[in-house]
């Protein structure tokens, strides 16, 4: 009558919150003095908890939350039952109650933010330049000059499920994995600057 789902009572298992599969790449090219380099990592096979979810679906402003518009729409793959015993699928019985099931029901199953925790990411990325031998050799301070770039979190691809975070942060400082909440900081990108010198 209320086209509202049921939660399951008993306690599911969704996976494992460590990577099954982890890959890394790191080539290296050098030309005369220059010398770039690339760090790649993927990891799959893994699940996380965004927390956040759960409280976007709270205040309204996550994708699930918008579905149909925000009406009054017919739960997905629902049935009813029929008063014989039998179930039937739902084909006309509407959610009654469109902001009590996001704020209710659906925060209340913790699996609607369990997601993939696979990613691919460029961890980081460098350019260094060597001075050239013909100009160390004209001064007897320095043996070797080199300035580089650095970039770090330039990249990071995610499946469509995440719509939240980067999966390798977590909610505390210690080395959970897993389970993130909303007081997490977004990742950001980081640009640096180094000068080295050999005496």
């Amino acid at each position: 009558t209320t086209g509202l789902p049921t939660q399951n009572s008993a306690l599911q298992q969704f996976g494992r919150s460590l990577p099954l599969w982890t890959a890394g790449i790191s080539p290296t090219i050098t030309y005369k003095s220059l010398r770039f380099t690339v760090v790649g990592e993927y990891k799959t096979g893994h699940q996380t908890y965004s927390r956040i979810g759960n409280e976007m679906a709270w205040t309204g402003v996550s994708a699930a939350t918008a579905v149909n518009g925000r009406e009054r729409f017919i739960f997905p793959n629902s049935v009813l039952s029929d008063g014989a015993g039998k179930f039937v699928p739902n084909n006309n019985v509407l959610i009654n109650d469109v902001e009590g099931y996001f704020t209710g029901i659906y925060r209340d199953a913790s699996s609607n933010f369990i997601h993939s925790a696979a990613s691919f990411r460029v961890r980081e990325v460098s350019l260094g330049y060597r001075l050239p031998d013909q100009l160390m050799a004209s001064q007897k301070v320095f043996k070797e000059v080199t300035f580089t770039i650095n970039a770090r979190n330039l990249f990071l691809l995610v499946p469509k499920s995440n719509q939240y975070t980067d999966p390798d942060f977590n909610f505390t400082t210690g080395n959970a994995n897993g389970v993130s909440t909303s007081q997490i900081n977004p990742p950001t990108r980081t640009i640096g600057f180094n000068i080295s010198a050999t005496f």
